[in-house]
């Protein structure tokens, strides 16, 4: 018999303390790097993670995660087993379809695609989830808000008006949909001298904090310039002073998430 978790208010619900949507208005702000990176820092506090790929048409997070290429889940009982990978629990489309080959699907098609990781994958009881949501406010973003309790989103954007405009919308779905938004990570939003590690702006504008004071939500963290890379990789001698801002988030967004006053609703096992 297929085990349901489901809350309170009949959403289905994934066996985790705390579900995270971690989403931007727009494409090109590091939204994926940002997740596997908090999905690390709460592994490294000793917490119990998974993190879910949910941009299929660019799913990066196995490649950010430093999954081999041919890395595909087991099946077991009709469903898939989430690869671990460097101690975090993984589901995502690069998993299940060719790197070479693009995702060509309708919205229906990707809808189910989505469900079938978040539903029908044997994921373990984890302290936190994290889920990668697509650019934008499309079918994705809206299917997983309305079929699954999550805590709520956190908005990765830069400084620049294009991504506060692009943010905003991003932020209003949520609202309209009754996802909580915990707050603004701004990324890239200096760079570090690699030869006196002066900081400066690589972004004019002030979106991010035009966003946090139109809609009242804080802001969580800035995150300088970094270049991607897999996780598995030891942090070089910049990295330590990234490491201690993504801790600072996380602790953050943990103690935002227990203190919202629309509680997270009980599970129940059907």
């Amino acid at each position: 018999m297929k085990t349901v978790y489901r809350s309170e208010n009949k959403k289905e619900a994934l066996p985790a303390r705390h579900v995270f949507l971690v989403a931007s208005g727009k494409g090109g702000v590091g939204k994926s790097t940002v997740a596997v990176n908090m999905a690390r820092t709460w592994k490294q506090q000793g917490l119990r993670v998974g993190l879910l790929d949910a941009d299929v048409y660019g799913p990066n997070q196995a490649a950010l995660l430093g999954a081999e290429e041919n890395t595909v889940p087991v099946m077991r009982e009709g469903r898939f087993e989430p690869p671990v990978i460097n101690g975090i629990f993984s589901m995502s489309a690069a998993y299940l379809v060719d790197s070479e080959v693009p995702l060509i699907w309708r919205g229906p098609m990707v809808s189910q695609l989505v469900e079938r990781m978040l539903f029908q994958t044997h994921w373990p009881e984890l302290d936190v989830c994290v889920i990668d949501l697509p650019p934008g406010t499309g079918d994705i973003a809206l299917t997983i808000a309305k079929k699954l309790q999550v805590e709520g989103a956190v908005i990765v954007m830069t400084a620049e008006e294009l991504a506060f405009l692009d943010a905003r919308k991003a932020v209003n779905m949520f609202q309209k949909v009754e996802v909580p938004v915990l707050g603004v990570l701004a990324n890239m939003a200096q760079s570090v001298c690699a030869h006196c590690g002066e900081l400066n702006s690589l972004f004019s504008g002030e979106g991010v904090k035009k966003l946090c004071d139109e809609q009242k939500i804080p802001l969580l963290a800035e995150i300088p310039f970094q270049k991607p890379s897999v996780i598995s990789e030891p942090p070089a001698a910049e990295t330590e002073r990234l490491a201690g801002i993504y801790e600072q988030a996380a602790n953050t967004i943990l103690s935002i998430a227990k203190k919202q006053a629309r509680r997270f609703p009980k599970i129940v096992v059907e």
